[in-house]
């Protein structure tokens, strides 16, 4: 189960599609970082697909570093972002990697399948 975290329906719905012809299971789709939060309290996502910048009170970032403790399941990070502060605040961050947007379609497709099968280091 991969569950995205994305405040653009666009991407969001986009990312799904592309997913799901994949062969994965993207039961979720969420706006901000609170409520990816409150999901976690109930669900063990095999990956977590995320925007660094979102609506509401956390970003990306911000937002895994308060679920890592519980959840360990890898997470792309998506971004349009190319500020070093981002990129090192990622960085820092284990078992995840980043992607820039505008993504290629099969470039997700193979950084998930990389996550899902073995995690990143």
């Amino acid at each position: 189960m991969i569950v995205l975290v994305e405040d653009y329906q666009v991407v969001s719905m986009h990312m799904k599609n592309v997913l799901e012809r994949a062969g994965y299971e993207v039961p979720a789709i969420f706006t901000t970082g609170e409520e990816l939060i409150e999901f976690l309290k109930n669900a063990n996502p095999d990956l977590v697909l995320m925007d660094v910048m979102l609506e509401g009170e956390l970003d990306g970032i911000n937002t895994i570093d308060i679920v890592r403790n519980q959840h360990k399941s890898p997470v792309i990070f998506l971004t349009a972002l190319s500020d070093s502060d981002s990129i090192q605040r990622i960085g820092e961050i284990k078992n995840c990697t980043l992607i820039n947007k505008p993504f290629d379609e099969a470039q997700l497709v193979s950084t998930v399948e990389q996550a899902v099968v073995k995690g990143f280091s």
